[in-house]
């Protein structure tokens, strides 16, 4: 049995989940604020079947991220298998801060791998 003060993987675990719950909230508060905006506006746009799939796939890929609190490797690779969908389907998509979010979903991979969670 692991000593839990002595885990190595401590310290990227704690920061795989706070970057995660900042992604995660940050993104709910996104989505609250447009659909509470979007209901005001005269004449709303339809979103394009494009649109839609881009935004799925960034909804399981923070889901994958929230996933990762309880179940690392499966949460990281669901979200890091969404976020490079997103780059194929979006090749614009790939500047850097849209690399925090596989990076992130990287670095729960790793904790689960070294800790041997998976």
């Amino acid at each position: 049995m692991k000593n839990p003060s002595r885990d190595p993987m401590k310290t990227p675990r704690i920061v795989a989940r706070i970057l995660s719950a900042l992604f995660v909230g940050f993104a709910l508060m996104m989505f609250i604020g447009e659909t509470m905006e979007s209901s005001k506006r005269a004449n709303p746009e339809p979103m394009s079947i494009y649109t839609m799939i881009q935004l799925a796939l960034f909804g399981i890929g923070l889901f994958g991220l929230a996933l990762a609190w309880k179940w690392e490797f499966v949460g990281g690779f669901i979200a890091l298998l969404a976020f490079i969908t997103i780059f194929i389907v979006n090749p614009d998509a790939l500047v850097w801060p849209m690399f925090i979010f596989p990076g992130n979903a990287i670095l729960f991979i790793f904790v689960a791998y070294r800790s041997k969670e998976y």
